[in-house]
């Protein structure tokens, strides 16, 4: 029986949130319909779907705005329609953007994050809980919501799987209705009805006792348990502390070189910046050593750490103009040193500073004029424009093919060239030709293969020895098959003795030598005198001639020789793996070598 009251609690709290979050739950309902029809029909109506879970966030932030703020019910509908009236603003905004553009998506990520945000910080607008106290309700919910639905889909998936092996085929979309009706509606329903309803700003309803004990009541479901502050305490905060300590040691070691062009470093840093500031705002409550030092120390080693960040995003974007990526990269910089300042110097109660300022700053990256997308856009193309004009290859709004221009040049025009098709921008370009491909007009266009460039572009090249090809050995005194390996990451210098062998009684032995630039093929003889050398690096190079779709070499192609008056080194190609980046290069490669002694 008290399972069964359990049960009959847990759909009270669900028809309660319905009730509450009336908006809400129309919003998600709508969104799985029009989803259901895509499952069915395979429309894609994504800008739709992405339009209802902004309206359904906003509209749940409004009914906490109107909870803790208004008393009367007219205010509720003029909110109930503000929202309506915001998402279809929202709605016309996605209708406008390119289809094929990830832009959609990636507005609607920030949207709904900076909604997520806003619920969280509205019941603590001039309120005794602070926003450290509602992050860890919200939080919590959405983990105990995402983990519910998760183990139900994970269920119904099994009892699919069952039906259709045991019994009787089942459609293949079922798991796609189920996961739509889940993830789209009692997902977020069950996540409202684990909110508290706040106590408003002026409650004259409510008696102190009562919004007391309802406080009260709200600080205790914040409280964090236990076995979470042993984690975040003696786990987190102990292995954030190490990778602090590497992180600066690989600053210290590589500031004066490798340090400003490591894009790889760039999301890194970004990451670990997130990380410390989450941390600080779940650890902002515990009381032991570990967290008050971590909330003393970690916020001032973040700032020079992300302004070493932003230093670097600035010099990229110099090189490459302003992208998506590099926007927010630069933005995001600025808000974690400011939040590693407001975290320094301001008390704890003060972390809602935070997140209106992060909502801020979501909300400047996605509405015009200073958005990421305009001036991405708008950056890309007047970079690209700059560089055709300067080598006369943009005249009276025709483009004009030249394949001669500096590789730097060449470099520019097929980066942004390939950001505007990604993001679906090149229509905008009223020059380019209609429906322009890179695949096929890119090099009719300008003049260039975009694929095929100098030593600082990117070149990669996979190349085999044709099959069943003899290779004739019978002058050849040993036959050695191995392996060659060129890294210009590679730090130190290697050594290895492939083979030694006796011909009329003199020793000979044959040993590779690499280095991060290239790999020496050496035969020594009498004394460990060198007789004769063969470097593989120009060799490799040289594959660069064939063209990147070029799968196999015919047994000429793949024979290289050098000879002295002493002895004759052959080395046949077998498989080659060659790329080119602007910071590595990899040559690998099958190999025999083959050595014929012609006077000992």
């Amino acid at each position: 029986m008290k399972r069964f009251d359990k049960i009959k609690v847990r759909l009270r709290q669900l028809t309660f949130a319905t009730a509450r979050f009336p908006l809400t739950v129309a919003f998600f309902v709508v969104a799985m319909a029009i989803n259901t029809v895509v499952i069915t029909k395979g429309n894609d109506r994504i800008e739709i779907i992405f339009t209802l879970m902004v309206g359904a966030l906003l509209s749940a932030v409004l009914q906490l705005v109107y909870e803790r703020f208004f008393h009367q019910k007219s205010v509720r509908l003029i909110l109930m329609g503000t929202a309506a009236l915001l998402t279809m603003g929202y709605y016309i905004i996605n209708i406008g953007a390119p289809k094929s553009s990830p832009e959609i998506g990636i507005r609607t990520i920030v949207t709904v994050f900076a909604l997520f945000l806003s619920f969280i910080l509205v019941p603590t607008i001039k309120s005794r809980i602070s926003f450290n106290e509602s992050f860890k309700i919200s939080f919590d919910s959405l983990i105990i919501a995402l983990f519910f639905s998760g183990v139900i889909f994970l269920g119904l998936s099994f009892i699919f799987i069952a039906i259709d092996k045991l019994l009787v085929s089942i459609d293949y979309r079922l798991y796609s209705y189920t996961a739509n009706i889940i993830y789209l509606l009692f997902g977020p329903l069950y996540f409202l009805s684990l909110i508290p309803i706040y106590p408003r700003n002026s409650n004259k309803e409510k008696s102190p006792f009562v919004i007391e004990r309802e406080i009260e009541m709200i600080k205790q479901a914040a409280a964090c348990p236990r076995l979470v502050e042993i984690l975040i305490s003696y786990i987190i905060i102990p292995l954030l502390a190490v990778f602090t300590l590497v992180l600066l040691a690989y600053i210290m070691i590589n500031i004066g070189s490798n340090f400003w062009n490591d894009n790889l470093l760039e999301s890194m840093l970004i990451s670990y910046s997130i990380g410390i500031i989450l941390i600080c705002i779940l650890a902002s409550e515990l009381e032991n050593k570990f967290a008050g030092l971590f909330r003393t120390i970690f916020p001032k080693i973040l700032m020079p750490i992300v302004l070493l960040q932003i230093a670097s995003s600035v010099i990229t974007m110099s090189q490459i103009g302003l992208t998506l990526t590099r926007y927010y990269a630069i933005l995001y910089g600025i808000f974690a040193v400011i939040a590693g300042l407001i975290l320094s110097i301001m008390p704890l109660w003060r972390n809602g500073i935070i997140a209106a300022l992060l909502i801020v700053f979501s909300l400047i990256s996605v509405v015009p004029p200073f958005d990421a997308f305009s001036l991405s856009r708008s950056n890309q193309k007047n970079l690209l424009e700059k560089v055709l004009i300067q080598n006369n290859m943009l005249k009276n709004n025709q483009i004009k093919p030249n394949p001669v221009i500096s590789d730097h040049d060449k470099q520019v025009i097929i980066k942004t060239v390939s950001y505007l098709e990604m993001m679906d921008y090149t229509t905008d370009l009223k020059w380019l030709p209609a429906d322009f491909s890179s695949y096929k007009d890119f090099a009719p266009t300008f003049g260039f293969n975009e694929d095929n460039l100098s030593e600082h572009t990117s070149q990669s090249l996979r190349l085999s020895l044709e099959e069943q090809t003899a290779i004739d050995i019978s002058e050849y005194d040993r036959f050695i098959p191995t392996n060659i390996s060129i890294i210009n990451k590679q730090k130190e210098a290697s050594q290895e003795e492939l083979c030694k062998f006796i011909k009329s009684g003199v020793n000979y032995t044959l040993i590779k030598q690499t280095t991060p630039n290239q790999c020496t093929i050496k035969l020594l003889g009498k004394d460990n005198e060198e007789i004769l050398e063969f470097k593989t690096g120009a060799t490799f190079e040289g594959f660069f001639q064939f063209e990147p779709d070029k799968d196999y070499i015919s047994a000429e192609e793949a024979t290289f020789s050098k000879a002295n008056e002493q002895t004759k080194i052959t080395v046949v190609f077998q498989n080659l793996n060659l790329e080119k980046t602007p910071t590595q290069t990899l040559f690998e490669a099958d190999v025999y070598i083959l050595i014929r002694i012609l006077k000992p």
